[in-house]
This record gives C-alpha cells, structure tokens and sequence, in this order.
C-alpha cells in the first residue's frame, strides 16, 4: 500500500507544480495589474508629467531669453568665427602635414625596432670570489706550549683565517 501511495505522489508531483507555476503566473499577472492600475501609481505619473512640463517651460524660457541677450549673440558670432577660422584651408593644410610627420615618425621608430640585432654574447653577472689572505697573529707572549719543557710548535700552524 505504501508503494502505491508513493507512485500516485510521484505521478502527482509534476502536476502540482505545473499547477502551482500556473498559479504564480495568474498572481503575479494580477499583481501587475493592480499596480499598475492604482491610485498611488497614477499620482505618481501626474506629479512626474507636471515636473517635466515646469522643466520644460524653464528650458524654453532661458534658451528665449538668451536668443534675445546682445552678449549671448557676441558669444555666438565670436564662436562660429573660431569655428570657420578652424576649419580654413591654411589650419587644415598645417594639421595634414603634421599628421604626416607624426605619422612618418612613428613609422621610422617601428621599422627600427623590427629590425633583427646582432646576438652578443651573454655575461653572468656572478660577482669574483676575492681570494682571502690568510691572517698571521704574532704574539709577544710565550704560549705556554713554547714554555721551557714544552714543545715548541711551528708558527704557521698558528695561522686562522678570517
């Protein structure tokens, strides 16, 4: 009997959910709707269209008053002078030749640094071992192996290197 009940959960599963995803859609399609259909939503709208339409009769207002300002036309023709002075077949023929040169330039830097150089020779940087010389301490005192009875040593067996 339980082997039953869990083949009709199983078979019912894949129901439920395509059930339930149905049922998601159909709530969130009226939710949508709501809110885009409410009160607060269209409130919001009226206050947004009027702030644009202020907007807008401001921008067209300064732009009014500046068509109709002496200083404002100065500005304008002095601007639009510049612009044709610019764009004259002297300044033209000038930036054409110095794109030119640039560009000439740029090209001789590559070509020379596409050519291949000569292999040298590579140098380890091992720095030389300085040989060291050995140290010869001379003493004014008698070792006491040196004493009278003792044997006497050879000085150079003496010798501690550094």
């Amino acid at each position: 009997m339980s082997e039953r009940s869990e083949n009709q959960q199983s078979e019912r599963v894949p129901s439920d959910i395509a059930a339930e995803m149905n049922r998601l859609g159909e709530n969130l399609g009226k939710l949508f709707k709501a809110t885009l259909e409410s009160d607060e939503r269209k409130s919001i709208e009226r206050e947004i269209r009027n702030g644009l339409d202020q907007l807008s009769k401001q921008v067209n207002s300064a732009i009014d008053q500046a068509r109709h300002d002496q200083s404002v036309r100065k500005a304008k023709d002095t601007i639009k002078d510049a612009w044709e002075t610019a764009h004259g077949p002297q300044v033209l023929n000038e930036m054409r030749l110095g794109l030119v040169d640039s560009l000439k330039k740029l090209n001789d830097e590559l070509a020379r640094r596409a050519e291949p150089k000569p292999a040298q020779e590579v140098k380890a940087n091992v720095p030389a071992e300085t040989p060291v010389a050995p140290t010869v301490v001379v003493s004014t005192e008698i070792p006491p192996q040196n004493a009278p009875g003792n044997p006497v040593t050879n000085p150079i067996d003496e010798v501690k290197p550094e």
